[in-house]
């Protein structure tokens, strides 16, 4: 072996095919050595080193004894130290975890002496102890603390609600005891049918309102002539108390017309264009009359409630001031109200259900209940609703006699306060059992 340097490039790269293991063999590189010719590089001295053709290298050289030159050592690679792939690879993993760790270490003490500073100005003392267990929560090594900072300054108002919702849940726990007992001889009423129901009915506006002529002439089937020989055969007519309206097979465009035929012939009428429908006024079902209570108007229908139960309606013909018109029924409600008494007018009930005992104050003397359209209800009373309870409640008389009113919340207050989630209350708390077991009575109304 020879310590003389020598310069060389890189002649070729292949890989023989080895006939006997079927593989590859391992990489040949042939050099081109000024002053000596072709060289070769064994795999254990080029292991893991990039060549390419063409680079410039500096190698030490052996002979061998069948005379061909062997590479010893490669000093440089195009002017470079050479370095394997594996090595560069781990080298520039280590650089990287060490940039890493010097880029984390040195913000990483700015930022923290940056927020002790401002826990210190800021965040001291026992009000600022719900922002610190904030900025704690969604710290890390990471954290930006003056965006987080400043997300506290934001959530202040609501870190002081919280506060004082502790406060104020710890003061209800220990002055809200109240002494309770049954209220004696409470009414129920149960409202079991309602004797009226609602329809609603196709309005419609008939072209031709009768101004001046004979009534009786204007009935369907019959005929108008105009002075020019037109024939109009008049088709619906609607007639009640407040004027004769009709629909006619052309148009009325022009005055002069006649009653055509029959005991008025030739006797002229007056007409103008119907501006609006009219309200009905009569509804029969054979030859019973079906009492209207109450009616209105909803686009192009008109709501009606009728003083009759919906199973008599039930596959019944109905006559709308005389004739038929398109109807149909209005489903009833599962809850109605208010209610009141047919006898004193009184209100009885504000909301009901059917088949539901209701608390009232009083029981009604009429028959029926009203409600605001004037459709009756049968009722029933009742001594029990169920599995419910009412009950009168009040402070605890040791609770009451602390109880300064200028300065501190009245717990019936925040009880009974409309805004109040407390839905139960805790017979005869025992400190000493879980929630789960304590003896409770929920609160269905207040």
């Amino acid at each position: 072996m020879s310590d003389k340097i020598y310069n060389a490039s890189v002649k070729s790269k292949r890989r023989k095919f080895d006939r006997k293991t079927r593989r590859q063999g391992p990489r040949e590189i042939t050099l081109s050595v000024i002053g000596i010719g072709a060289a070769s590089i064994p795999e254990k001295v080029g292991k893991g080193i990039p060549l390419s053709i063409g680079d410039k290298l500096k190698v030490k050289l052996s002979k061998k004894s069948n005379d061909t030159w062997i590479v010893t050592q490669i000093i440089s690679v195009n002017e470079k130290k050479p370095v394997s792939q594996k090595d560069a690879q781990q080298h520039s993993q280590k650089h990287t975890q060490r940039s890493n760790k010097s880029k984390k270490k040195k913000p990483k003490k700015k930022i923290v002496s940056r927020t002790l500073q401002s826990i210190k100005t800021r965040y001291g003392g026992k009000d600022g102890f719900l922002r610190r267990l904030f900025l704690v929560a969604m710290g890390g090594s990471g954290t930006d603390y003056s965006s987080l900072e400043a997300r506290a300054e934001s959530l202040e108002p609501f870190i002081e609600y919280v506060e004082h919702s502790k406060e104020a849940y710890q003061h209800l726990r220990k002055t809200a005891r109240f002494q309770w007992e049954p209220v004696e001889n409470e009414k129920f009423i149960t409202v079991v049918k309602q004797l009226g129901t609602k329809i609603r009915v196709r309005s419609e506006n008939l072209p031709y309102v009768l101004k001046k002529g004979p009534v009786v002439a204007i009935t369907e089937d019959s005929q108008l002539m105009h002075p020019k020989g037109h024939i109009a055969d008049i088709l619906i007519v609607r007639s009640n108390s407040t004027g004769v309206e009709f629909l006619t097979s052309r148009e009325l465009n022009s005055p002069g017309w006649m009653i055509f035929g029959g005991e008025h012939s030739m006797e002229e009428i007056e007409w103008s264009h119907n501006s609006g429908s009219k309200p009905i006024e009569k509804i029969s079902s054979g030859n019973r009359d079906i009492r209207i209570l109450n009616q209105s108007k909803k686009g192009e229908w008109i709501e009606l409630v009728l003083d009759v139960e919906s199973k008599d309606l039930r596959s019944k013909q109905l006559l709308f001031d005389g004739r038929h018109m398109e109807w149909e029924s209005i489903s009833q409600a599962d809850f109605v109200g208010p209610l009141r008494d047919g006898r004193s007018g009184r209100q009885v009930i504000s909301r009901a259900k059917f088949n539901q005992a209701v608390n009232v104050r009083y029981i009604p003397t009429g028959e029926f209940l009203y409600d605001s359209d004037g459709v009756r209800y049968k009722f029933k009373k009742s001594t029990k609703a169920g599995d419910s309870l009412k009950i009168k409640i009040r402070l605890h008389e040791d609770v009451e006699r602390n109880l300064d009113e200028d300065h501190d919340t009245n717990p019936l207050d925040i009880l009974f306060s409309p805004d109040s989630e407390y839905n139960d209350l805790i017979v005869n708390y025992n400190y000493k059992k879980p929630m789960s077991k304590q003896q409770k009575l929920m609160i269905k109304s207040k």
